[in-house]
Protein backbone atom coordinates (compact mmCIF):
# COMPACT_ATOMS: atom_id res chain seq x y z
CA UNK A 1 0.00 0.00 0.00
CA UNK A 2 1.29 3.51 -0.80
CA UNK A 3 2.50 5.11 2.33
CA UNK A 4 2.61 8.94 3.13
CA UNK A 5 5.42 11.13 4.33
CA UNK A 6 5.25 12.89 7.34
CA UNK A 7 4.01 15.62 6.06
CA UNK A 8 0.71 13.96 4.99
CA UNK A 9 1.78 13.63 1.13
CA UNK A 10 2.22 10.97 -0.73
CA UNK A 11 5.68 10.04 -1.77
CA UNK A 12 5.46 10.32 -5.27
CA UNK A 13 8.44 8.63 -8.11
CA UNK A 14 8.76 9.99 -12.04
CA UNK A 15 7.70 7.82 -14.39
CA UNK A 16 6.49 7.44 -17.84
CA UNK A 17 2.81 6.93 -18.67
CA UNK A 18 0.81 5.22 -21.64
CA UNK A 19 0.93 8.61 -23.40
CA UNK A 20 4.19 9.39 -23.08
CA UNK A 21 4.27 11.49 -20.74
CA UNK A 22 6.46 12.19 -17.75
CA UNK A 23 4.13 12.08 -14.90
CA UNK A 24 4.63 11.44 -10.82
CA UNK A 25 3.25 8.07 -9.80
CA UNK A 26 2.84 7.28 -6.07
CA UNK A 27 5.30 4.84 -4.50
CA UNK A 28 4.63 2.42 -2.32
CA UNK A 29 7.64 2.99 -0.02
CA UNK A 30 8.06 5.31 2.79
CA UNK A 31 11.84 5.20 1.94
CA UNK A 32 11.48 8.03 -1.00
CA UNK A 33 10.89 10.38 1.79
CA UNK A 34 13.68 9.03 4.20
CA UNK A 35 15.73 9.39 1.59
CA UNK A 36 14.64 13.48 0.85
CA UNK A 37 13.46 15.68 3.43
CA UNK A 38 10.25 15.30 3.99
CA UNK A 39 9.42 18.92 3.78
CA UNK A 40 9.90 18.83 0.03
CA UNK A 41 7.80 15.73 -0.54
CA UNK A 42 4.96 17.63 -2.44
CA UNK A 43 2.12 16.75 -4.79
CA UNK A 44 3.52 18.32 -8.31
CA UNK A 45 1.69 20.27 -11.02
CA UNK A 46 2.06 20.19 -14.67
CA UNK A 47 3.69 22.83 -15.19
CA UNK A 48 6.44 21.92 -12.43
CA UNK A 49 6.99 18.52 -13.82
CA UNK A 50 7.45 20.36 -17.36
CA UNK A 51 10.28 22.25 -15.34
CA UNK A 52 11.99 19.01 -13.70
CA UNK A 53 14.59 17.76 -16.24
CA UNK A 54 14.99 14.59 -14.85
CA UNK A 55 13.41 11.79 -17.32
CA UNK A 56 12.32 13.76 -19.86
CA UNK A 57 13.57 13.89 -23.05
CA UNK A 58 12.50 14.39 -26.38
CA UNK A 59 8.79 13.88 -27.23
CA UNK A 60 8.10 13.16 -23.51
CA UNK A 61 9.61 16.78 -22.57
CA UNK A 62 7.70 18.85 -25.56
CA UNK A 63 4.38 17.44 -24.46
CA UNK A 64 4.92 18.49 -20.84
CA UNK A 65 5.75 21.73 -21.60
CA UNK A 66 2.84 21.89 -24.43
CA UNK A 67 0.58 20.84 -21.46
CA UNK A 68 1.53 23.58 -19.05
CA UNK A 69 2.42 26.50 -21.59
CA UNK A 70 0.10 29.42 -20.92
CA UNK A 71 -0.81 28.79 -17.10
CA UNK A 72 1.46 30.89 -15.55
CA UNK A 73 1.93 33.79 -18.15
CA UNK A 74 5.22 33.52 -18.57
CA UNK A 75 7.42 31.29 -21.16
CA UNK A 76 10.05 28.94 -19.35
CA UNK A 77 10.55 27.02 -21.93
CA UNK A 78 15.00 27.54 -22.58
CA UNK A 79 16.47 24.41 -21.60
CA UNK A 80 19.15 26.35 -20.02
CA UNK A 81 16.68 27.76 -17.48
CA UNK A 82 16.73 24.15 -15.69
CA UNK A 83 20.52 23.68 -16.11
CA UNK A 84 20.48 26.78 -14.13
CA UNK A 85 18.24 25.81 -11.59
CA UNK A 86 19.51 22.15 -11.38
CA UNK A 87 22.72 23.62 -10.41
CA UNK A 88 21.82 24.95 -7.35
CA UNK A 89 19.79 21.93 -6.78
CA UNK A 90 22.97 19.77 -6.85
CA UNK A 91 24.81 22.12 -5.07
CA UNK A 92 27.46 23.14 -8.45
CA UNK A 93 26.21 26.86 -7.40
CA UNK A 94 25.20 28.19 -4.94
CA UNK A 95 23.25 30.72 -6.62
CA UNK A 96 20.91 31.20 -9.66
CA UNK A 97 19.61 34.38 -11.44
CA UNK A 98 16.88 34.98 -14.02
CA UNK A 99 15.52 37.82 -16.11
CA UNK A 100 12.78 39.00 -18.11
CA UNK A 101 12.53 39.99 -21.62
CA UNK A 102 9.11 40.19 -22.39
CA UNK A 103 7.33 37.04 -21.19
CA UNK A 104 9.92 35.19 -21.81
CA UNK A 105 12.49 33.95 -18.60
CA UNK A 106 15.94 34.21 -19.84
CA UNK A 107 18.95 32.67 -17.26
CA UNK A 108 21.27 35.22 -16.73
CA UNK A 109 24.16 33.67 -14.26
CA UNK A 110 24.92 31.75 -11.30
CA UNK A 111 27.82 31.77 -8.97
CA UNK A 112 28.75 29.43 -6.43
CA UNK A 113 29.95 32.23 -3.68
CA UNK A 114 28.89 33.37 -0.57
CA UNK A 115 25.71 35.49 -0.02
CA UNK A 116 28.29 38.86 -0.07
CA UNK A 117 29.43 37.18 -3.61
CA UNK A 118 25.70 37.04 -4.94
CA UNK A 119 24.70 40.53 -3.53
CA UNK A 120 27.69 42.21 -5.39
CA UNK A 121 26.06 40.64 -8.87
CA UNK A 122 22.70 42.09 -8.65
CA UNK A 123 22.17 44.76 -11.35
CA UNK A 124 21.03 47.95 -10.23
CA UNK A 125 18.77 48.53 -13.74
CA UNK A 126 16.43 45.76 -13.75
CA UNK A 127 14.25 42.97 -11.78
CA UNK A 128 15.44 39.86 -11.40
CA UNK A 129 14.69 36.32 -9.99
CA UNK A 130 16.85 34.11 -7.79
CA UNK A 131 17.36 30.80 -6.09
CA UNK A 132 19.69 30.55 -3.78
CA UNK A 133 21.12 27.69 -1.22
CA UNK A 134 21.37 28.16 3.00
CA UNK A 135 22.61 24.96 4.16
CA UNK A 136 20.87 22.13 1.81
CA UNK A 137 17.64 23.90 1.66
CA UNK A 138 16.74 26.79 -1.75
CA UNK A 139 15.07 29.88 -1.36
CA UNK A 140 13.59 32.21 -3.82
CA UNK A 141 14.06 35.84 -4.05
CA UNK A 142 12.99 38.46 -6.56
CA UNK A 143 15.38 41.69 -6.76
CA UNK A 144 14.50 45.10 -8.09
CA UNK A 145 17.33 46.97 -8.44
CA UNK A 146 17.31 50.80 -7.57
CA UNK A 147 17.51 51.91 -11.31
CA UNK A 148 14.46 49.57 -12.23
CA UNK A 149 12.03 51.59 -14.38
CA UNK A 150 8.26 51.22 -12.35
CA UNK A 151 6.33 49.62 -15.05
CA UNK A 152 9.68 47.14 -15.61
CA UNK A 153 9.20 46.39 -11.97
CA UNK A 154 5.37 46.48 -11.83
CA UNK A 155 5.03 44.01 -14.72
CA UNK A 156 7.86 42.26 -13.49
CA UNK A 157 6.30 41.10 -10.16
CA UNK A 158 2.72 40.18 -11.33
CA UNK A 159 4.78 37.43 -13.37
CA UNK A 160 6.97 36.92 -9.59
CA UNK A 161 4.92 33.03 -9.05
CA UNK A 162 4.82 31.83 -11.94
CA UNK A 163 8.25 32.49 -12.48
CA UNK A 164 9.10 31.00 -9.17
CA UNK A 165 7.06 28.16 -10.29
CA UNK A 166 8.34 27.52 -13.68
CA UNK A 167 11.93 27.72 -13.00
CA UNK A 168 12.58 27.17 -9.00
CA UNK A 169 9.84 25.32 -7.60
CA UNK A 170 9.93 23.68 -5.12
CA UNK A 171 11.82 25.76 -2.91
CA UNK A 172 11.31 26.19 1.15
CA UNK A 173 9.95 29.92 0.94
CA UNK A 174 10.83 33.26 -0.19
CA UNK A 175 13.74 35.72 1.11
CA UNK A 176 13.63 39.40 0.54
CA UNK A 177 17.14 39.74 -0.96
CA UNK A 178 18.99 43.29 -1.30
CA UNK A 179 21.95 45.12 -1.95
CA UNK A 180 22.69 45.12 2.00
CA UNK A 181 22.01 41.07 2.51
CA UNK A 182 24.03 39.14 4.13
CA UNK A 183 24.05 35.28 5.19
CA UNK A 184 22.71 36.35 8.80
CA UNK A 185 20.32 38.67 7.66
CA UNK A 186 18.78 36.19 4.95
CA UNK A 187 18.77 33.36 8.13
CA UNK A 188 17.22 35.56 10.19
CA UNK A 189 13.81 35.98 7.67
CA UNK A 190 13.84 31.90 7.58
CA UNK A 191 10.68 31.54 10.25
Amino acid sequence: STQQCSNGTTPTAMRYNSNGLCELSPVSSSDFCKQRADSICTNFTASQLAATPQAMDGEARAKALAASAGKSGVDASDPRLRELSASVRDGSASWAIVGLEGKNVVPLESGHTDVAGLVERLPSDRLVFGALRLGEKIYTFAHAGEDTPAMAKAKGMMMKNGIFNEVFDPSHGELEVTKDSTEDSLRKQIK
